[in-house]
């Protein structure tokens, strides 16, 4: 009790630098927990979503889990059909629904008979009228079926007859009435007599009961469910086919339940091989969706771990950083300790368990707070953008305990360290080192700013290679694949680059010291001189400072650049911010001459025009397998027709593509009716110029001419890069002419129209009003609806919430451990500025030399993240390209850096360094010139 009173006395001495200690732990037990949580939820999301739109698209239940079988057994058998299925309806109940992992909305069951021929039993002649029916059983058919007319089946026979009910259809098929009763003339069911008693519709079309609507069992005889079983168990029919159905909730699969989903029906097939031939596999409705589901868990599991890694190690930077100072802070304890007898195993111990304790409550509440930290996250919508999106769906496992055990482990030895390295030298050797520092640091001892600079030139060396190779090859894919070693190995170069600048900067230092030597301020020489003499006890916080800053503008730069070079190339491909394809329909005139090129009819335009909430829209005619010909040859090439003003009001075009603005291009064609615009891949490709004459035409069409009077390397919706298939490896190729000169000239064919809505328009009324208009549509896009949904992708999710909680994370952390620092060094300093102000320096003169000594350490640091973050996102953001296809990214990868977050990151220092300034002063005004100089001679 005794040592844990000292201990507790000692924490609430420190108790500043002990909190900022545990507020580091809880951070690293936090982001590591978050790490299971974060994935899990959303994958979730990711999960519910796709099935949903599965759910859309198929009209088939996701969450479906069926089996057939045909039963066609030997002779030789040991166990009987009922026998046989009781087994495996014994299986289902133990091994699916009884599981408690994810919830059963409905079993059933399903058996069939082998078909045989009944008829009337009132035919004398037993070869008219005979049709081939079988009988059917389905768990709770009476609840999903709307009883026409009739009655339901008896669970029992009626005088030896038994009850069935059917679908209109097959009475209408089989010329039968209600209430006729049949008879079989099968040797396999000799003698059965069966009568129709009800007729029955489907109650619900998308009823998720139904794997085949109730329409296909046009000739089956469906019976009551006991009564079916006492055909079966009595062997009165054979048995033809049995199929069993589960339906789980998929709304509510996690990770887990999803996974063990999957494995069921593994399952499921193994024990059916193993007990009956004839097994058809079983049928998972979204197969595809739950196997492509484990792969992306492991690549979003890689993705968050690689962001989090240069998280993980500025917390942990920041973890030894205070617990060295913490230290530093109490070596006069320690040493009081060994005068009095204390060993070093006693002093590890009680550091040890002080280090317990905090990790403990670190461990505790880290999971929990990284829940809270996961339902902040799910409510990014870009990077530093947060949308009032609905939660995630967070739960605590085991994992995220066990992810925030093992974060508490490694602080415990991280906090460890510093103690540890101080306990190998004595009393004596560290005021020496105190007194002047002239060991180089371990990283420069041993050449790790080297080694970690080299290994990021590689890093950046192949990730050049890997995009020269995805160029060279044309690789085709449009999903999002983020590679973790793009993170990963930057972190790695800006720890490298800015520990060199560090191994610079006494160097500099000198310079600076040298070349004004004689002309220098009082204040200006005590803090060069200070800095001077005490270079590596500024080295920790100024490589702290290089890492969070460089980090954090190297994180903005690639979020923005990843996000708005994504959210373009969606905008460049529509073209504009909606696009309809109308119903366009085909004048039968045309159709009775085939030679005859065929003619439509052109829906009103005019109608757009009176829509409320479109602020412009233009009709635009593209023919992708049009001709042209030229001097020197002829080739392929898509025509689009426009009609400028309407096209330049409405289309998207990005600033900059061009030499000159997209704007005068058009007002150039404008000025004659048969001008063209021209790609750059088409004037290259038969050396056609300004001012030369080509023509156009397609099949069934005469020919064009028309002059060229711009050539333009991208226009809205063109993309140059797309491989021309009617010339081998040749890029495609494009002509833009006036509209109504190719109808008049070539032909009228169905146009699209490009509609720019007016901001604040409800994209849903926009649509009800084209309901209302009557304007029939073959296409719809929305690009508002695509770049939300790129934005839902689980990776970009990942990444945009991960980075800019990054961001914040790096800021508060840089904050603290600057403020924290700058104290504890001033109340180390108090003797000095006490010998200072009994010297004749004034208080305006000391804030003077602090300001400046800030400014040699903290502002440098600053300095060389700023210039490491802009280096490291120059080089290695363009590397994000690998993200995509590169060779079909149009318009082309940039690199943004915007100067909104730039000035984010410089208010936020400048208002630190402002903070620190006004504590430090507050000190200095505290500070009493007898009380220091008593403390000295003490």
């Amino acid at each position: 009790m005794t040592i844990f009173m000292m201990l507790f006395r000692k924490m609430n001495k420190n108790r500043w630098l002990v909190i900022s200690l545990l507020s580091g732990m809880m951070i690293s037990t936090m982001l590591t927990s978050s790490l299971p949580i974060y994935k899990e939820s959303i994958l979730q999301r990711m999960l519910i979503k796709e099935l949903d739109q599965f759910y859309m698209d198929t009209w088939k239940y996701p969450g479906s889990l069926s089996a057939k079988l045909s039963l066609s057994l030997h002779d030789d058998e040991e166990v009987t059909r009922y026998e046989l299925l009781q087994q495996l309806d014994e299986y289902w109940e133990q091994q699916i629904i009884e599981e408690r992992s994810f919830e059963i909305h409905e079993f059933i069951r399903e058996r069939s008979t082998r078909h045989f021929s009944v008829r009337p039993v009132t035919d004398k002649e037993s070869n008219s009228d005979s049709h081939q029916v079988d009988m059917v059983m389905r768990t709770n058919i009476e609840e999903h079926v709307d009883l026409v007319e009739g009655k339901y089946p008896s669970a029992a026979p009626v005088d030896g007859v038994y009850e069935g009910m059917v679908t209109e259809a097959l009475l209408v098929q089989y010329d039968m009435e209600l209430g006729d009763t049949f008879i079989s003339e099968n040797s396999i069911a000799d003698g059965v007599k069966v009568k129709i008693v009800g007729i029955i519709e489907q109650k619900d079309l998308n009823d998720r009961y139904w794997t085949e609507p109730l329409s296909e069992y046009s000739k089956s005889i469906i019976i009551n469910e006991q009564l079916f079983n006492e055909i079966v168990q009595q062997e009165i029919i054979p048995l033809s086919s049995a199929s069993w159905l589960a339906n789980v909730d998929y709304t509510k699969l996690s990770v887990a339940s999803a996974d063990l989903f999957l494995q069921k029906k593994q399952q499921i097939d193994n024990y059916y091989k193993q007990t009956i031939q004839g097994f058809t596999p079983t049928l998972l409705a979204a197969m595809d969706i739950f196997s492509q589901y484990k792969e992306k868990e492991e690549r979003l599991s890689l993705l968050l771990l690689s962001l989090n890694i240069p998280l993980l190690v500025l917390v942990i930077f920041y973890v030894y950083m205070v617990s060295g100072l913490l230290v530093e802070r109490q070596l006069p304890e320690m040493a009081v300790l060994r005068s009095r007898g204390a060993s070093r195993k006693q002093i590890f111990l009680l550091y040890l368990i002080e280090s317990v304790i905090l990790a403990c409550i670190a461990f505790t509440t880290g999971p929990f707070l990284g829940a809270f930290v996961t339902k902040i996250l799910g409510s990014s919508d870009s990077f530093l953008s947060f949308v009032n999106r609905g939660d995630l769906n967070v739960s605590l496992s085991f994992t995220s305990f066990a992810y925030s055990g093992i974060a508490a482990v490694f602080v415990i030895i991280v906090n460890l360290v510093p103690m540890l390295l101080s306990m190998r030298v004595s009393i004596v050797d560290q005021k020496r080192d105190k007194a002047r520092e002239r060991k180089l640091s371990f990283w420069f001892r041993y050449g790790i700013d080297f080694i970690l600079l080299g290994l990021g030139c590689y890093g950046l060396y192949h990730l050049n290679r890997k995009l020269e190779t995805l160029l060279a090859l044309e690789t085709e894919g449009l999903e999002m694949n983020i590679d973790p070693i793009l993170f990963v190995i930057p972190f790695v170069f800006i720890t490298g680059l800015g520990l060199v600048l560090l191994r610079l900067y006494p160097y500099a230092l000198h310079l600076v010291y040298r070349i004004g030597k004689n002309a220098w301020t009082p204040p200006f020489y005590s803090s060069l001189l200070q800095v001077s003499r005490r270079t590596k006890q500024y080295q920790l916080l100024m490589l702290f400072l290089i890492l969070t800053v460089a980090i954090g503008i190297f994180s903005t730069s690639a979020a923005r650049t990843l996000n708005d070079n994504m959210e373009e190339q969606i905008w460049y491909r529509n073209g504009s911010e909606i696009v309809l394809s109308q119903q366009w329909t085909v004048d039968p005139a045309s159709l009775q001459d085939e030679e005859e090129q065929v003619r439509y009819i052109e829906p009103p335009y005019e109608t757009f025009s009176k829509l409320e909430g479109i602020d412009s829209s233009a009709r635009v005619f593209s023919k992708e397998d049009a001709y042209f010909w030229a001097e020197e040859g002829n080739g392929r090439a898509e025509l689009m027709g426009i009609v400028t003003d309407e096209f330049g009001r409405t289309s998207w075009m990005k600033d900059g593509l061009l030499p000159h603005h997209f704007y005068e291009y058009l007002n150039v064609m404008a000025t004659d009716p048969y001008a063209v615009l021209i790609s750059d891949t088409l004037a290259k490709s038969l050396n056609v110029s300004e001012g030369d004459k080509i023509e156009v035409g397609w099949v069934g069409t005469e020919k064009l001419q028309v002059t060229v009077y711009g050539i333009l390397d991208y226009f809205p919706s063109f993309n140059p890069n797309i491989p021309n298939p009617s010339q081998e490896n040749a890029d495609s190729m494009l002509i833009v002419g006036h509209l109504e000169t190719i109808q008049n000239e070539l032909g009228l064919e169905p146009y699209d129209v490009w509609v720019k809505l007016n901001k604040g328009m409800n994209k849903q009324a926009f649509i009800d009003q084209l309901t209302e208009k009557d304007i029939h549509l073959v296409g719809y896009k929305d690009t508002a609806a695509e770049i939300i949904q790129s934005r839902n992708d689980p990776f970009r999710l990942a990444m945009n919430g991960v980075m800019s909680f990054g961001f914040i994370l790096s800021l508060c952390v840089t904050f603290f451990g600057f403020l924290l620092y700058w104290i504890l060094s001033l109340q180390r300093r108090i003797l000095q500025f006490g010998i200072l102000r009994a010297m004749g320096i004034t208080f305006r003169q000391m804030i003077a030399m602090l300001t400046l000594e800030q400014l040699l350490t903290s502002g440098v640091g600053i300095f060389v993240g700023m210039i490491t973050g802009a280096v490291t996102s120059f080089l290695f953001v363009p590397m994000f390209q690998t993200v995509f296809n590169p060779s079909q990214i149009v318009p082309p990868f940039e690199v943004m850096i915007k100067g909104m977050d730039i000035l984010i990151l410089s208010i936020f220092i400048l208002l630190m360094m402002m903070i620190a300034l006004l504590t430090l002063g507050y000190y200095l005004k505290r500070i009493k010139i007898h009380q220091a100089l008593r403390l000295g001679e003490d």
